[in-house]
């Protein structure tokens, strides 16, 4: 399962960094959502205390089997998600496979990279 760490109280908000960070990059944001909002923040596969993806399946759509088994085993029936630059690649790929578990998403600083 993908490192997480639980802030707040609220309805669920899962954070996704994007590559070359760690969920460290909310470290500003943490304060100022957290009353509001039970933050989830992971650690997407191939950075910080997260292990390497199983080299014969895709990155993004790995990501997404990853969150999902997290999402079932914190017993969220339903999360909002808030993505950061490549991050938003790995929501992307999340809703798509997962839409009734995504309750709305915002994508900021977006980014498409290739191969």
């Amino acid at each position: 399962m993908l490192p997480y760490r639980l802030v707040g109280s609220g309805d669920p908000l899962l954070l996704i960094h994007g590559w070359g960070v760690t969920y460290k990059v909310w470290r500003k944001l943490i304060p100022l959502l957290a009353p509001h909002f039970q933050l989830i923040l992971v650690e997407l596969p191939g950075l910080g205390a997260a292990g390497e993806v199983a080299p014969n399946k895709s990155y993004y759509p790995a990501c997404a089997e990853a969150l999902e088994e997290l999402r079932q085993a914190l017993g969220i029936e339903q999360w909002a998600i808030l993505a950061y630059s490549t991050g938003t690649r790995v929501g992307e790929a999340y809703v798509q496979r997962y839409p009734q578990q995504v309750e709305r998403m915002v994508f900021l600083c977006p980014v498409y990279l290739r191969g």
